[in-house]
């Protein structure tokens, strides 16, 4: 049986202003697995992705491959899970391109050739190497989705979590998204309201509607449930 990466119990989480976001999260997750999670609007979605190292912290117990994520595991944690924000000028803020990607190695206290090694691999894995010396912000929306994507990699993580990675791409990039998340063999989770990425990327799907988990199953058996999909607001017209 696979190694649970990511074991979620009794998670509660309260918005500033006393909104209930997520309410009492009980989830598992194996290594190498590849999950959606899908629902409304407003649902917690994003808010559970953010809890998974520790950027948003709510009352409950999250481990990662073994590890509470708590302040003082903070930086092991970080270091095996990696988030790609939906909007990537929320994670690139460095002078170039390199800088972006080298910034997670280097606070891993690597050496700097060994981060060099680590940002021309993440970098040509997301087919964005000849853009090392840019500057992020010149660049196309889907490219700095991609570069967003290397900032990850670079830290070799044992799991990326990302959040509406397909989100503004045109046809072109969003293909070439779903083929770049298909080519990790890492475990995956993915929040988006992007059904049919979910239907070529991810084996299994949650639906979470108003901070609770309300579905849990096989991606095909959840995504061919015209009555449920609706009954969340998550059917095509």
């Amino acid at each position: 049986m696979a190694e649970k990466a990511i074991a979620i119990r009794g998670l509660n989480y309260s918005y500033p202003d006393g909104t209930k976001a997520l309410k009492g999260i009980t989830l598992n997750i194996a290594e190498g697995e590849s999950v959606g999670i899908i629902g409304p609007n407003g649902a917690g979605k994003s808010t559970l992705l953010l809890q998974l190292n520790g950027i948003l912290r709510g009352a409950g117990n999250i481990k990662i491959f073994g590890t509470e994520v708590e302040e003082k595991n903070y930086g092991k944690i970080r270091g095996m899970v990696g988030v790609v924000f939906q909007e990537p000028d929320n994670q690139l803020f460095m002078p170039t391109v390199f800088d972006d990607v080298a910034f997670g190695p280097l606070n891993m206290g690597l050496a700097k050739e060994q981060v060099g090694e680590r940002v021309e691999d993440a970098l040509t894995k997301v087919d964005m190497l000849p853009a090392m010396r840019k500057t992020s912000h010149h660049l196309s929306f889907g490219e700095k989705k991609r570069v967003s994507v290397a900032t990850v990699l670079s830290m070799s993580p044992k799991v990326i979590a990302l959040d509406e990675p397909s989100s503004n791409l045109d046809p072109k990039h969003r293909r070439g998204l779903i083929d770049l998340l298909n080519s990790f063999d890492m475990t995956k989770v993915v929040v988006t309201h992007d059904l049919d990425l979910v239907s070529k990327v991810c084996s299994r799907v949650i639906i979470i509607d108003r901070g609770e988990i309300t579905a849990d199953g096989l991606a095909a058996d959840i995504l061919n449930d015209r009555e449920l999909l609706a009954k969340h607001d998550l059917a095509a017209d």
